[in-house]
């Protein structure tokens, strides 16, 4: 039996395809929609290259400018399909929309850069911002943005303590209790805060606030029991009690710690 050249095959299943011959004209009729003076239209056309997602990568620079509107609406619909799209080119937009005055936009921009896989420190630190965040969902889309990443933790952490660090207080409990909700999660993340002298104070806090489940940083929370500040060694205690009898490992530090 003789195989057929490659290029033959791939023109074989082109035409086997649906999308093959009649996406272009579709995507090209939509990407004009997106600059319709209907604004229903607009977002139709949006929604439909999302659901074209790949396919509909020749339409990227309309979405560009869609990402630009003065309509919120169409903006979040406009940020969805460059993430279902994928590739590079709207990256640069997608950060910067990271901080829409939207809440709704900001959201499905972080979603998108998600999407993108793109795990560069500029689209962490966009993502990172949002951990801080007034609205509860763009948090919750940031936590589970890094999470799918699996981002470098050697280049994640540093940018959540800074942003933790430079934010107010009022609005860092809020992210806290939101990387906290993801229990056991994040603990591996945390236990490799502790490692990190920067980053051990928030760590000790977010763990205190997951309970039972962060056990297995019990061995680290010991070691920060030593921390040269009272402030962390006060947390690392708190966090070992919240954890209860799985930490009783650290009863003759904290003995230790009581006497000091």
């Amino acid at each position: 039996m003789r195989w057929a050249p490659a290029g033959f095959v791939l023109l074989v299943a082109a035409s086997f395809n649906p999308f093959a011959s009649a996406q272009t004209p579709e995507v090209t009729k939509l990407a004009a929609s997106l600059g319709s003076a209907n604004a229903e239209e607009r977002r139709a056309a949006a929604d439909g290259l999302a659901v074209l997602g790949p396919l509909a990568a020749p339409a990227v620079p309309q979405l560009l400018a869609a990402l630009e509107s003065p309509d919120a609406e169409l903006r979040w619909r406009a940020a969805r399909a460059l993430g279902r799209i994928g590739g590079t080119e709207g990256i640069a937009a997608l950060r910067k929309h990271a901080a829409d005055a939207d809440a709704h936009v900001r959201a499905q921009a972080v979603y998108a850069l998600g999407r993108t896989g793109d795990k560069s420190k500029e689209s962490l630190a966009a993502i990172i911002a949002r951990l801080t965040d007034t609205d509860a969902q763009v948090r919750r889309t940031a936590i589970s943005t890094l999470r799918g990443l699996q981002a470098d933790r050697n280049v994640t952490i540093p940018l959540i303590v800074k942003i933790l660090e430079d934010s107010d207080p009022a609005v860092v409990m809020p992210a806290l209790h939101a990387l906290a909700e993801e229990g056991a999660a994040v603990v591996p993340a945390m236990i490799d805060a502790l490692e990190h002298k920067e980053a051990r104070y928030w760590a000790c806090l977010i763990l205190a606030e997951i309970g039972a489940d962060g056990k297995a940083a019990v061995p680290g929370l010991i070691k920060t029991l030593a921390d040269e500040r009272p402030e962390v060694r006060l947390q690392a205690a708190v966090a070992l009690g919240a954890i209860g009898p799985e930490a009783k490992a650290a009863v003759p530090a904290l003995v230790k710690l009581m006497s000091d």
